[in-house]
């Protein structure tokens, strides 16, 4: 696997505001090309400060009509689901445009997963303890990380 392709899901359509969104560039196609509720529709993830200028972190997720083909993601028109503006996606880390969302690869995906701690591991008093994944044959395994104890 190409761990650096990026890291998009398939997500339902599923509010009218999301629909009305994705079909403004789309109200000359027939209906049936149309985004209709609970259609898939794409959304990718945004690398933390890697945010296009003058966004808002905290209401920024792109999202763009449903492509099963993973190299025209790139080319798609994605769209801001808070308020409706259009971005470009790279993955690349000097993209030099300040334009254009830095959205997470699988590789960024694995990376935050193998070193995010584990909630589940606390302490009595409630301080959380890192855990540090192991991946063995396919299957998860937590070792706690003794430095943190």
């Amino acid at each position: 696997m190409d761990y650096s392709v990026r890291a998009i899901s398939r997500v339902s359509a599923t509010t009218p505001e999301i629909v009305r969104r994705l079909n403004r560039t789309r109200k000359s196609l027939p209906y049936a090309d149309q985004i209709k509720p609970s259609n898939f529709v794409l959304a990718s993830y945004v690398k933390p400060m890697d945010h296009p200028a003058g966004v808002d972190p905290e209401k920024f997720q792109l999202i763009a009509s449903y492509e099963p083909d993973p190299r025209k993601w790139l080319r798609a028109k994605w769209i801001n689901r808070y308020d409706g503006t259009g971005h470009s996606i790279t993955t690349h880390d000097d993209c030099g445009d300040s334009g254009v969302a830095r959205v997470k690869s699988y590789r960024d995906v694995l990376d935050e997963y193998a070193a995010h701690p584990e909630p589940k591991s606390a302490d009595l008093a409630g301080n959380r303890v890192v855990a540090i994944r192991l991946v063995c044959s396919g299957a998860a395994r937590f070792k706690p990380d003794q430095s943190t104890m």
